[in-house]
């Protein structure tokens, strides 16, 4: 009778140590699993930050840029007008002649060459060159090679200079917005070429969509983009003195020119390459902190559940053998 008094009290206590031996576990690690919380949330948030900061720098330098060659090209902007003046001087007729059926070898070609063909920014490369439109054709392109269709027309217009770059949707909203002098946009750029590096297509022209791939991809996604900053000629109007719209809010068919600047993206943030590539190792390391974080943690209440389940069947056989000892 002594004996099985005894066998039922250790059942007993057994019973009551594994149920404390289990919660215990489970407790630890479901404080586990809340510190990974608090700890991913960290994490997140630091990347977060660091990533926006990238951002904003980025978007610093590209309107940097774009207001550089505004200034730039405004100035030789007013060259131009001058000399078109000077030269076409009473013959108005011809100029308007010559902006309507571009040729190489017309006065204005002669002039646009004199004024633009040492232009760049930044690097010297076809990139970072300047083109010349008007509201209907080219005028004067020396940043891209354009294979001509079998019109008998030697005119390019500007709705098919998308024929030259990459995401041809990218550069119809490009173009309309220049054409359209579509003040909001924050930044007009096209994908002029070819990428080098694997990316998701560009469907707007959204700076924040464009920086998303580079966070994704790295920063030679932008090897491929080019910022567009449009000149008017003139701002309100054409050269003749003809408004953009009239009175009544119409758009006037007028001779608008439009100098373009291409700015490859990739050079304009070249010099602070190494503060972006410390940003991005510093994004790199926050992701993989986290995952190593979450693995750990999941390990860890992995091997708890485990060693609960453990401590459960072990004092289950215990306690099994006992009752049947009593049995007995």
């Amino acid at each position: 009778m002594e004996k099985l008094k005894n066998k039922k009290l250790i059942a007993n206590v057994l019973s009551c140590c594994t149920i404390i031996i289990i919660i215990c576990i489970l407790i630890n690690a479901y404080i586990q699993y809340c510190n990974y919380h608090v700890m991913e949330v960290k994490y997140q948030n630091a990347l977060q930050t660091t990533t926006h900061e990238k951002d904003n720098v980025i978007k610093t330098i590209l309107k940097e840029n774009r207001n550089k060659a505004d200034l730039y090209l405004n100035e030789i902007s007013n060259d131009i007008q001058d000399k078109m003046l000077k030269e076409y001087k009473d013959n108005l007729d011809e100029l308007k002649f010559d902006i309507q059926h571009p040729s190489e070898d017309s006065k204005l070609s002669s002039i646009l060459d004199d004024e633009l063909s040492s232009v760049f920014i930044n690097k010297d490369s076809c990139s970072n060159k300047p083109f010349v439109t008007s509201s209907r054709f080219i005028i004067w392109n020396k940043t891209a090679t354009y294979v001509q269709d079998d019109s008998n027309s030697s005119s390019i217009p500007i709705t098919d200079f998308n024929k030259t770059t990459h995401n041809k949707h990218l550069s119809q909203l490009a173009i309309d917005s220049i054409l359209n002098k579509d003040n909001n946009s924050e930044l007009i750029f096209w994908e002029g070429k070819e990428p080098l590096v694997e990316h998701d297509v560009i469907s707007d022209m959204d700076i924040d969509q464009l920086l998303q791939q580079c966070n994704k991809h790295g920063l030679d996604v932008l090897k491929s983009y080019e910022l567009l900053v449009p000149i008017y000629i003139t701002n309100n109007g054409d050269v003749f003195g003809n408004e953009d719209v009239n009175s009544l809010g119409v758009k006037n068919n007028n001779y608008k020119i439009i100098i373009v600047q291409r700015i490859n993206m990739y050079d304009t943030i070249q010099p602070y390459l190494s503060d972006l590539t410390f940003s991005e190792d510093k994004i790199t390391e926050a992701t993989n902190d986290i995952l190593i974080l979450g693995k750990t943690k999941v390990g860890y209440i992995s091997i708890s559940i485990v060693i609960s389940f453990g401590v459960f069947i072990v004092s289950g056989y215990i306690q099994n053998k006992l009752n049947k000892s009593e049995e007995i």
